[in-house]
């Protein structure tokens, strides 16, 4: 569980604990909430950085699956930034600066990362905040390549700096806009209103963007004290969302501001781009904040209620609170024993809502996971009660990240203490466990004159969505009860449709089956199955038939008789058995037996010529088997028979 880089040594009480601690989580059922035994084997890991205190901010996940945690390593004196990027599975990736782990020095004093964010092309940016020959703070940037090296078309040697106005500054958050501009905030200090919201918009090459706030830098006080913002989040039109805390004096409230994509703040929200929210009883943070698909904003952190409790608010796309969430769109939910918070929110592809953070469950700090539905009722069906926590260390571990991989898959990060010192923390919950279900074909006909068909299926997910099908098929022939084997013939496939081909005188069965993004499978849906008709020239000939020939038929031919009395053979397995044939003016009867048996009577007289025209003619439960025997029952009639479809079902 422990990866050490040969530093300090734990103790033998410490690993016995926590030995058992695996064992038990490994009996564990794999259940949404639960730990996930594919990460580091116990869904849990602690990484020493440095000698000193290693303590995670900020977590992304990469399109591959690979997981880099942001945070600052530190000495005892000075601290630097520090990055850690670990593998699916948890073990540290060996690709990113040789050993997983990369620090870096901005050259003054101490240096701490607070944000991290992966760029479309594999990027890696990560920011927070460095010291300056003044000991003041400034915004601090630096890019890496996607092998932990420096990118030096970023500030020059892949480090940016800025300062707003000769105080202290501090990012902490990160976004990245379609055009690759990179949006810091966090906050900055002023002799007047203290702390205010502070932004800085960057071009891909690290350099202030002067089209936002005229030099690139915006700060806007909240409240008449201390304003933090925390977190940030960008809408499609552009306009960025800026989520964090606000001081009255008393106590801190949630507070968000909306700015429009030069930086001004947008009047379209609360009237001014501007609000707070009181939550809980006194003191609340926002530590989270995203927009959801349908515009509206959600925020979360913490709000003071008998103690520290998870707290959640949501807005309209006009910044007025939300009513369908819960009733007034504010949420608060104990998690634990004592003191305890969200630090950052997302949601499901369904609409649930997640939110990761720490709570007290007894005598420390342990991480802590809470999912709601859409609506803000805690879902029960994630750890039986809607929440979950987890140790990671033997003391206390603080939760300062969570990051909702594709599959489903919960991570959360922060430090672990283990007596001594912080470590890196992760852990990885199981956000999706219930495999995909309903899955059916459709539009899968009884019979088919057609040898190609398209065909198309579908199967519901509860959770993060379906990210591939499976379809089977086996065939039998009109003569035989008994399929061959089936075989796949769309294999992880992610569209809902294909196209087919058949064979005369086959029943085709199609089954289909879901896989979810978590890697869950469903089961293969009931067979849905289509008749190809054998066409006229395999039936075994009785009495006077004519052959004929023609595009409009069937496979190209056809077989009339006006000789009553005459009929045509096939020995045939059914549970669905229909005629071709052709109707017209003139055509006479046409009695269907199988053995003596008769089945119907088909009248094939009409107004006007129709050819290829399917007739059901019998259906069973079971499977009938017989010779089937079409006999002319108009004698100077002409009747036309193209084919005879079975369908085995």
């Amino acid at each position: 569980m422990w990866s050490t880089g040969g530093r300090r040594a734990r103790t033998l009480a410490v690993v016995l604990a926590l030995a058992l601690l695996q064992f038990a989580r490994l009996e564990a059922a794999a259940t949404e909430g639960s730990l996930d035994p594919a990460f580091d084997t116990d869904g849990t890991l602690a990484t020493a950085i440095g000698a000193d205190n290693d303590v995670v901010r900020a977590i992304a996940v990469q399109p591959d699956g690979k997981i880099v945690a942001a945070g600052y390593v530190s000495d005892g004196v000075y601290s630097d930034f520090a990055l850690a990027r670990y593998n699916p599975d948890g073990s540290l990736d060996t690709s990113f600066s040789s050993d997983g782990r990369r620090t870096t020095d901005f050259g003054l004093q101490s240096d701490e990362g607070f944000a991290v964010l992966i760029q479309p092309d594999g990027k890696i940016v990560a920011a927070g905040w460095a010291n300056i020959p003044n000991n003041n703070q400034d915004f601090a940037l630096v890019r890496y390549n996607a092998n932990g090296s420096l990118d030096t078309n970023f500030g020059g040697d892949g480090r940016v700096t800025t300062d707003f106005d000769g105080n202290s500054e501090i990012v902490h958050a990160l976004a990245i806009q379609p055009d690759g501009k990179i949006v810091a905030v966090g906050e900055s200090f002023s002799p007047v209103t203290q702390w205010d919201f502070a932004l800085a918009r960057y071009r891909p090459n690290g350099t202030l963007d002067p089209t936002f706030g005229g030099d690139g830098k915006v700060t806007t006080p909240i409240m008449s004290d201390s304003d933090t913002a925390n977190a940030v989040a960008l809408q499609p039109d552009g306009k960025i969302v800026a989520a964090g805390e606000g001081y009255t004096g008393a106590d801190y409230e949630f507070a968000l501001a909306r700015y429009n994509a030069n930086g001004s703040l947008d009047a379209g929200f609360d009237a001014d781009g501007l609000l707070t929210t009181v939550l809980g009883v006194s003191t609340a943070r926002a530590r989270g904040v995203i927009v959801q698909p349908d515009g509206k904003i959600l925020a979360a952190g913490s709000a003071q209620g008998t103690s520290p409790e998870f707290g959640f608010v949501r807005y309209s796309p006009n910044g007025t609170l939300d009513t369908s969430f819960d009733g007034d769109g504010k949420v608060t939910t104990v998690v634990g024993t004592n003191n305890h918070g969200a630090v950052a929110v997302g949601t499901q592809p369904d609409g649930r809502i997640v939110a990761g953070g720490s709570a007290v469950t007894g005598a420390n700090f342990d991480f802590a996971v809470v999912r709601l539905y859409s609506d803000g009722v805690l879902d029960t069906t994630f750890h039986t009660d809607g929440k979950a926590t987890t140790p990671v260390g033997a003391n206390d571990d603080i939760a300062n990240a969570m990051a909702i991989q594709p599959d489903g898959k919960i991570v959360v990060a922060g430090a672990a203490h283990d007596g001594s010192y912080n470590d890196f923390a992760v852990a990885r919950f199981i956000g999706d466990s219930t495999a995909p279900y309903g899955a059916r074909m459709i539009g899968v006909p009884r019979y088919s004159l057609a040898l190609t068909r398209t065909l198309a299926w579908t199967a519901s997910d509860d959770n993060t969505g379906i990210d591939s099908f499976r379809v089977r098929r086996r065939s039998a022939s009109y003569n035989s009860s008994t399929y061959g084997s089936w075989d796949v013939v769309k294999g992880a496939t992610a569209y809902p449709y294909g196209s087919f081909k058949g064979l005369p005188g086959r029943t085709f069965c199609y089954q289909v089956r879901g896989r979810d993004l978590a890697g869950n499978v469903g089961a293969y849906s009931p067979s849905s199955c289509v008749g190809f008709p054998v066409d006229d020239r395999t039936l075994n000939v009785h009495g006077s038939w004519a052959n004929g020939t023609g595009s409009a038929y069937y496979r190209g031919t056809f077989r009339s008789s006006t000789d009553g009395g005459a009929y045509l053979s096939l020995p045939v397995d059914y549970r669905y058995l229909a005629v071709v044939v052709t109707k017209c003016s003139g055509c006479g009867k046409l009695k269907v037996f199988l053995g003596s048996t008769l089945l119907r009577t088909i009248d094939t007289s009409a107004s006007s010529t129709r050819r290829k025209v399917v007739i059901a003619v019998s259906s069973s439960y079971l499977v009938r088997s017989g010779t089937l025997k079409l006999v002319q029952a108009s004698g100077g009639k002409k009747v036309i028979v193209d084919g005879v479809a079975v369908n085995l079902g």
